[in-house]
């Protein structure tokens, strides 16, 4: 067996689509659909059924999953220790990152890096915070650039780096710009899913008022929310290096909440050097950077 179908068969079994495993291995369908076909022929046995365009494991499958997990962690464990006895920051590195920290806050460390160490392939996956934590926790990323919890978990270091402060942010209109509280809750407002701390905080500060949000959409993405306030969609709640001509803060007295991005890895798992090499970087920007 070599790795590229084991890897491929790994990716399906996890996905249990051709489709979503091509787009995380970044292959074309039919690549994958090769290598699973050759590691089929290879071992004589069919590792997947089809039925009702859904795919399952057979029971050879099943019991060939957790041994190709195994070997993977065994080949990269080994590139791990070959990779640190020589002195040279080489090698491929991907890390975890959700949409936030790559629009605003890594890329200029980002070539920072690449620029030290142009032998390091570098591979960003763009995922949710919660996504990226996940696989940190799971050993399969050795660091991510994310939105940090606000409650510390078992085996993982957050490293703050960033810190952003939310305000209420409304079209730069005159609809808006001398609008009170309950004028604002009057009208359509994009906010956060009820359970993000942003949402809980907001709740809170309209309930003091004795209000209640007539018309919510629901997004976490700033991103959405931004252009959404720019054409006049409503109003929300905005980090303030996201405020411009368009975009203003409706109270610069109240203060909604404070989101800290940084930089999360596995308390108990040793770095590649280019791991340690990018980890080195991104906390040389800051006076005595704390972990929590």
């Amino acid at each position: 067996m070599d790795t590229n179908s084991i890897k491929a068969f790994i990716a399906v079994a996890e996905t249990m689509s051709v489709t979503k495993a091509s787009k995380k291995l970044f292959l074309t369908q039919p690549a994958v659909s090769r290598r699973i076909a050759q590691l089929e022929e290879q071992l004589g046995v069919r590792l997947f059924d089809r039925a009702n365009k859904k795919m399952f494991l057979t029971v050879p499958g099943n019991k060939l999953l957790p041994r190709c997990k195994n070997i993977m962690a065994d080949i990269n464990f080994a590139a791990l220790e070959a990779s640190n006895l020589g002195n040279r920051v080489m090698g491929h590195l991907t890390v975890g990152m959700s949409h936030h920290v790559s629009l605003y806050r890594a890329p200029q460390n980002l070539k920072r890096y690449q620029d030290l160490y142009p032998d390091v392939e570098l591979d960003l996956n763009f995922l949710t915070s919660e996504e990226a934590i996940e696989l940190v926790s799971r050993g399969k990323l050795e660091l991510a650039m994310v939105t940090l919890p606000p409650k510390v978990s078992p085996n993982l270091d957050f490293i703050a780096v960033w810190r952003d402060e939310l305000y209420i942010a409304i079209p730069n209109n005159a609809e808006y710009r001398n609008a009170s509280l309950e004028e604002l809750a009057k009208k359509p407002v994009i906010l956060p899913h009820l359970n993000s701390t942003t949402r809980k905080n907001m709740d809170h500060i309209f309930r003091e008022h004795d209000l209640s949000f007539a018309h919510v959409t629901e997004t976490s993405n700033f991103e959405v929310i931004s252009k959404m306030i720019e054409t006049g969609l409503g109003w929300s709640v905005l980090p303030a290096h996201m405020m411009n001509d368009q975009i203003i803060a409706a109270f610069t007295d109240i203060f909604v909440a404070v989101r800290t991005q940084g930089i999360v890895r596995h308390s108990q798992r040793e770095l590649s050097r280019a791991s340690q090499a990018l980890l080195d970087l991104m906390t040389d920007q800051l006076s005595g950077p704390k972990k929590r």
